[in-house]
C-alpha cells in the first residue's frame, strides 16, 4: 500500500518537485533554491548565488535587480534579472527569513517591524494548507492589517491574457464589458513593469475595478492526488461549482497539453469557472499543498514541515535516481536507500 502522509493521502512522487510554498528562498551563502527546492539556475545553466549584504539581505541594483557578487543582475531561467517578490522566480522570502513585498520592501507587521518566515528542514519557507505562511514559532504571520500575509494573492493570467483573481474568477474592467486581458511575451509569460504590476495590450498597469494595480500571481496547480488548487491552497471549482480534478501519470506529474493547460483523468482540458481552459507553470507546483512533499534529498514531510516518521520512529526517506527522481517498484510505492519499499508509521508500504 502507498505510503500515506498525515492528512491520509498517499505520497506520490513528483519530479517536479515538492508542491512547497509559492516562494522561492535565498540562504544565508546566497545560493538562490527554485520551486522545485533544488539550486535555481540562471539562463546559462550555471546555479545562481546572490550577493548578500552586511545586513544578512540579498543586494539590489538601482533598479531593483538582486545582483550577484560581479555586481551584475542575476538573470533567472526564464532570461529576465530576478527581483525580490517579483516575477516567476522572484524571491519573496530572504535568507534571514525577512518576508518582502513585490517592490523589494518588508512587508510590515501590526508592530511596523518587519515579519519573518519560519523555515522548514527543506531550507524552504513554511506555509500551511490555507496558503498563509507561517513564522519561526509556526503560527500565521500577521501584516500591517493584522491578516493573515498569504503566499500568493495576487490574480493570475490565462493562456488567453485573460486576469483571474485569485479564487479562478475573471477580473472585470476590460473593453465592451469582457474581462481584463494582460499583454504576453512570445512564448505566453505575461508582461510587467519593474513594480511586477501586469501591463495590458497598451503597454500601460492593469488596474482592477478598484482601481488597484494588479500585480502577476501564481497560477493554479495540481497536488499530488490529482486536486486543481489555487495558489491560496483552496481547490479550484468549475463553473458547476465543483472542484477540478487533473488526470496524474504514474510519474506523478499532472496531465498537461502542448501550451501547460490541465487534462482531467479522460485527457479533455479541464474548463474553469468562466468555461475556459486552466493552465499551470511549466516548472511544477508551486503553491502551498494539502498534503505531504517530498524534499530535495528525498526526505519526506508533512504539511507542516516537519519529517514524517517511520515505524522505528526516524524520519523516512526515499532513493532518488541520478536524475533527482524518487524511486517506485512497480506498484508505485517509494523505495528507500536500500531499494526496499518505504514503510509508513504503521509499518505498510
Amino acid at each position: 500500500r502507498p505510503l500515506k502522509g498525515p492528512d491520509g493521502k498517499p505520497v506520490r512522487p513528483n519530479p517536479n518537485g515538492p508542491s512547497g510554498p509559492s516562494v522561492t528562498s535565498v540562504k544565508p551563502d546566497g545560493s538562490m533554491l527554485g520551486p522545485n527546492g533544488k539550486p535555481l539556475k540562471g539562463a546559462d545553466g550555471k546555479p545562481l548565488q546572490a550577493a548578500i549584504g552586511n545586513d544578512g539581505k540579498p543586494k539590489k541594483d538601482p533598479n531593483g535587480n538582486m545582483v550577484g557578487k560581479d555586481g551584475k543582475p542575476l538573470i533567472g531561467p526564464n532570461g529576465l534579472p530576478i527581483k525580490p517578490g517579483q516575477g516567476e522566480y522572484g524571491p519573496r522570502v530572504g535568507p534571514d527569513g525577512t518576508i518582502f513585498k513585490p517592490n523589494g520592501d518588508p512587508v510590515q507587521g501590526p508592530n511596523g517591524k518587519p515579519t519573518k518566515a519560519g523555515i522548514g528542514p527543506d531550507g524552504r519557507p513554511m506555509v500551511n494548507d490555507n496558503g498563509n505562511i507561517l513564522g519561526p514559532d509556526g503560527v500565521p504571520v500577521a501584516g500591517r492589517d493584522g491578516k493573515p500575509v498569504t503566499a500568493s494573492e495576487n490574480p493570475y493570467v490565462g493562456p488567453d491574457g485573460t486576469v483571474y483573481k485569485p479564487d479562478g474568477t475573471p477580473i472585470g474592467g476590460g473593453k465592451g464589458g469582457k474581462p481584463l486581458t494582460a499583454d504576453q511575451d512570445k512564448v505566453g509569460r505575461p508582461k510587467t513593469d519593474k513594480d511586477g504590476n501586469l501591463l495590458g495590450p497598451d503597454g500601460k498597469p492593469l488596474r482592477g475595478p478598484d482601481e488597484k494595480l494588479l500585480k502577476n500571481g501564481m497560477k493554479p496547480y495540481v497536488s499530488p492526488d490529482g486536486d486543481v488548487m489555487m495558489p491560496s491552497g483552496k481547490p479550484l471549482t468549475g463553473s458547476d461549482k465543483k472542484p477540478l480534478k487533473a488526470g496524474v501519470g504514474a510519474d506523478g506529474n499532472p496531465d498537461l497539453d502542448d501550451k501547460n493547460c490541465i487534462l482531467n483523468p479522460n485527457g479533455q482540458n479541464v474548463k474553469g469557472k468562466d468555461g475556459k481552459p486552466v493552465q499551470t507553470s511549466p516548472n511544477g507546483p508551486k503553491g502551498p499543498g494539502p498534503g505531504s512533499f517530498i524534499g530535495p534529498d528525498g526526505t519526506l514531510y508533512g504539511p507542516d514541515g516537519k519529517p514524517l516518521l517511520g515505524p522505528d520512529g526516524k524520519p523516512l526517506k526515499c532513493a532518488l535516481g541520478p536524475d533527482g527522481k524518487p524511486l517506485t517498484d512497480k506498484d508505485g510505492n517509494l523505495l528507500g536507500p536500500d531499494g526496499k519499499p518505504l514503510l509508513g508509521p504503521d509499518g505498510k508500504p
